[in-house]
């Protein structure tokens, strides 16, 4: 995805405030229905940041984070060939047949929300 600023999204928003604004993206971050790398509390509100939501990949920028529902991310980590699977959540997400090197699979965190896993680099980005 692309990255945006807080001070754009609450200029797209009927929010009032960038208080507001951060409630609102950790409780949607918690619920699993977007995902950011860091604290958005903690984020200047004119800072870049990296920006995902789990229905699709939006404008591609970045290939950082992509999410696998909880319940199949279970199975996954029982497999021998999770890296294999996980590849195709990777594709699926960003609708492509590419496939990254080795290092971006050997880099990968996890952040668990209610309803997905987002798989993620946790610091060099990989662009398109």
């Amino acid at each position: 995805m692309n990255s945006i600023t807080l001070l754009l999204m609450l200029e797209a928003t009927n929010l009032d405030n960038i208080l507001e604004l951060k409630i609102m993206l950790i409780e949607q971050k918690k619920k699993g229905l977007i995902f950011y790398r860091g604290n958005v509390g903690e984020l200047p509100f004119d800072q870049p940041f990296e920006f995902y939501f789990y229905a699709t990949k939006g404008t591609l920028q970045y290939r950082n984070a992509f999410p696998v529902p909880i319940n199949q991310f279970r199975t996954l980590t029982q497999s021998r060939d999770f890296k294999k699977k996980i590849i195709s959540y990777f594709q699926s997400y960003y609708e492509t047949d590419n496939v990254p090197s080795e290092e971006y699979f050997e880099n990968l965190y996890s952040y668990r929300s209610a309803k997905y896993i987002w798989v993620y680099q946790k610091g060099a980005s990989y662009n398109a």
